[in-house]
């Protein structure tokens, strides 16, 4: 890397420590102690990792039970479409051969030992994801390979976050926008080049700051340099001087984007049936209703609202608060 490359690279580590390390999620909430919850929460991953791996839970229990705990405790952005609505897409996608997709992923997600066997795993995922990802004629239905390196990497960051960075869109993002990415074409190599470049720029962290960084830690200052979304206007004026500004025009055009999922593949099944009550003829309208007032208190509680069932209201009073 080049002097300015590191430069750069040490401020963004002491921006980060100015915050008082502080670090916020995508909607800019704070996650205090973020380092000590994840590490309570990797001790229940673990147990329901553990629990697929000795035939306990099946993969469907192990899709629900991931799914249901990160809702609750999303400390790794696990919830988001690299995560599990790519296992969603996965399983749904593997009916026919569920035993074959149950067994490669006991096999994927287990720790490595090595750099070169984590890449054999990435490997072997991302050529059964694209065996369905080429012959469909929906794209977005199906699992994408794209996601493969996040995702894989996640599992294997659980059991051992010293060893395994995961790979962030936003961390490509920031290298991105230091001038350090190269844009490779299959999972294996982009992992291969992300763990290289990860271990590169915490040695030199390492240099300047006279102490071992963390995954963790390197992952947080450049969450705040160009994932903090208080933080992306910064990102553009101080790093990304050289490309040109929008026109007034551009910047007042207003996009429209199409989701690029099915709903129903990324709700959570208690959330999902409020589609499925909607069109039920066997029940009241009263019995209907107050089942729609708990579904609905439940969206909200998966949304990080507090919420308080009140039972059922009358008039303008509420049925939950």
């Amino acid at each position: 890397m080049t002097i300015e490359t590191i430069n750069q690279i040490n401020s963004i580590w002491d921006d980060y420590i100015k915050t008082d390390k502080r670090v916020l999620d995508a909607r800019g909430k704070e996650l205090p102690n973020i380092d000590e919850l994840r590490t309570e929460a990797i001790i229940e991953i673990k147990k329901i990792v553990l629990q697929f791996e000795r035939n306990e839970n099946n993969i469907y229990e192990f899709k629900t039970n991931i799914d249901s705990y990160n809702k609750r405790n999303n400390y790794w952005g696990f919830t988001a479409t690299k995560g599990q609505m790519f296992f969603n897409q996965l399983v749904k996608n593997s009916d026919t051969k569920i035993e074959q997709l149950t067994t490669l992923l006991k096999k994927c997600i287990s720790i490595p030992q090595n750099l070169e066997e984590a890449l054999e795993k990435i490997d072997e995922l991302e050529n059964y994801c694209f065996a369905i990802f080429s012959k469909a004629k929906d794209k977005r239905r199906v699992p994408n390979p794209g996601s493969v390196g996040y995702f894989l990497s996640y599992f294997w960051q659980i059991q051992d976050s010293d060893k395994w960075p995961i790979l962030y869109t936003s961390l490509v993002n920031s290298f991105t926008a230091l001038g350090i990415w190269d844009i490779k074409p299959t999972q294996k190599e982009t992992y291969f080049f992300f763990y290289q470049l990860n271990e590169e720029i915490k040695q030199i962290l390492f240099q300047h700051t006279g102490k071992q960084i963390t995954n963790w830690e390197a992952e947080h200052a450049f969450w705040n340099f160009n994932g903090n979304p208080n933080k992306i206007e910064k990102v553009k004026t101080e790093f990304i001087q050289s490309e040109p500004k929008l026109n007034e025009i551009e910047e007042d055009t207003v996009l429209i984007l199409n989701a690029s999922f099915d709903l129903s593949d990324y709700l959570i099944p208690k959330v999902a049936k409020l589609i499925e009550l909607g069109k039920q003829t066997d029940k009241s309208s009263a019995s209907k209703g107050s089942e729609y007032e708990k579904l609905v208190s439940e969206i909200f509680k998966q949304l990080d609202f507090e919420v308080e069932t009140l039972g059922q209201g009358s008039g303008r009073n509420p049925d939950a608060y």
